[in-house]
């Protein structure tokens, strides 16, 4: 699938990640942490699980503000995990990852709800930059405003007035392969 949306800014992802958590979970150690450090150095607070049922006892213990989760793990897989985590909370925006990406997987996250589909392995902005939409896809679904988006003006008449900094995104729904 070709990239459709607009760059967020450095800056943009960084405002929207300093205030969240998310939770990172991928059966490699070593994928998880570089991962979670990405995400870490993007501003967010990251937890991070080594397999499904761990991050599942994550997500009873700790509010999060959106999921990255390996496509394949041992256990239970990043589809099997996503319909769970929905399950415990249908407004959690969930990213899949996955080694061996194709178009046919990529469908099946669009199908299941998922707010991106990165091809491992995504550099540190792309990781970074889809926590952020994941975040504010969120936001959207419970009525949170994106961070900057009701600044209170006033105009002439001393009147208050309501500007949003939010310009509209001409972006087509969907996922990528990142």
């Amino acid at each position: 699938m070709s990239r459709t949306t607009q760059s967020m800014s450095s800056r943009d992802t960084t405002d929207i990640l300093s205030s969240v958590t998310l939770l990172v979970v991928d059966d490699d150690d070593v994928i998880a942490s570089a991962v979670s450090n990405m995400l870490r150095s993007g501003g967010a607070t990251v937890f991070t699980s080594y397999s499904a049922a761990e991050a599942l006892d994550c997500l009873d213990k700790n509010p999060v503000d959106a999921v990255f989760s390996d496509l394949t793990m041992e256990e239970m897989d990043g589809f099997e995990l996503m319909e769970s985590v929905k399950q415990r909370d249908n407004t959690l925006s969930v990213v899949i990852m996955s080694t061996h990406a194709s178009p046919d997987t990529a469908m099946r996250a669009r199908n299941l709800g998922a707010s991106a589909y990165l091809r491992k392995p995504f550099k540190s902005d792309v990781c970074v930059e889809a926590a952020a939409r994941a975040v504010n896809e969120r936001r959207e679904k419970i009525g949170i405003q994106s961070l900057g988006s009701n600044q209170k003006t006033m105009d002439a008449s001393n009147e208050p007035r309501h500007e949003s900094s939010h310009k509209p995104s001409h972006k087509t729904p969907g996922l990528e392969i990142e």
